[in-house]
Order: C-alpha cells, then structure tokens, then sequence
C-alpha cells in the first residue's frame, strides 16, 4: 500500500502541478521582480509588469514547462545532495577541531577532513541513481585504496620541512 503522500503527489502530477504550474510561478515570479525592478514603465510599472509577466509566463509554461520542472527537479536535487555533504564537513571540522588550541582551519587537518568528507559523500551518491554517473561498490574500494596508498607516500616523501634560516639583525 502507497503511503498518502504518495497518492498526493501522484495527483498532483496528473493535473500538470511539477510540469506547468510550478514553472509558471517561477518564471511569472523572475519577470515580474525584473520588470518591477527596472521600473521601465513609469507610474503604471506594477499593472504593465504584471501582465507582461502573465504573458510571459504562460509561453514558456506551455513551450518549455516539462524541460523546466525537469531542471529543476535535478538542479535542486543534487544542490541539497551537495548542502548535506558540506553540512558533514563542517561537522567533521568542528569535531576535529573541538577543544584544539590552534586554528584547525588551516594546515593538513583541514583538508584530512574535507578528503574524508567528500569521500563520505562519493559513497554515498553511489547508492543513489544519478544519470550518468555509477560508480559500483568494487570501484569505491579501489579509489579508496588508492587514495590511502597516495596519502601515505605523500607524508612519507614529504617528510618534515627545516625552517629556513633568516640572518639575524645587527643593530
């Protein structure tokens, strides 16, 4: 059995809701602020921007609205896929650096942790059906493996830097 909201949803995509209405207020929105703004209508700017803006928007409603909501749906889609992401990062940051002296926000810790998270957010995506883009469990293991084998071979060549020496100041 279909939760309710599934049956709500399902309605509303037969009457046109995600393919016409929503890409209708979006553009009647856009055109009408842009208008209003630029206030090239003088006085009577708000009635002549607001049927200029109707006009405007049922045109491409009709032309383009089913490409819009489609847009849309992956434009904001994966935008909170990557909000959430970054939203872990800034965790993983905070839990690092809690109670540390120094600044974490600089130096190798810093990008550990953002390493980690987008690694974190790779996984993730990978159970998620993104078009062209599928990346199996086998390959993640791989990348990974690979990425701790670079890592390591960075810190191990990249050994400790001598501080370089300045001539002292005779006064």
């Amino acid at each position: 059995m279909a939760a309710p909201i599934d049956a709500i949803l399902q309605t509303l995509q037969n009457v046109g809701f995600f393919e016409f209405l929503l890409p209708w207020i979006f553009v009647f929105a856009v055109v009408y602020g842009l208008l209003y703004k630029a206030e090239i209508f003088g006085k009577i700017n708000k009635k002549i921007s607001g049927v200029i803006s109707f006009v405007i928007a049922f045109f491409v409603a009709v032309y383009s609205g089913p490409m819009l909501a489609e847009y849309f749906r992956a434009l904001f889609g994966t935008a909170s896929m990557i909000l959430a992401a970054i939203i872990v990062i800034i965790l993983f940051i905070i839990l690092v650096s809690f109670g540390a002296k120094k600044d974490i926000t600089t130096g190798k810790t810093l990008w550990a942790v953002i390493i980690i998270g987008v690694i974190i957010f790779l996984i993730a995506l990978s159970g998620v059906a993104v078009p062209g883009l599928f990346i199996g469990s086998d390959i993640w293991s791989v990348i990974i493996i690979l990425a701790i084998i670079i890592a390591i071979a960075l810190f191990i060549m990249g050994g400790e830097k001598e501080e370089e020496k300045k001539p002292e100041k005779t006064g």
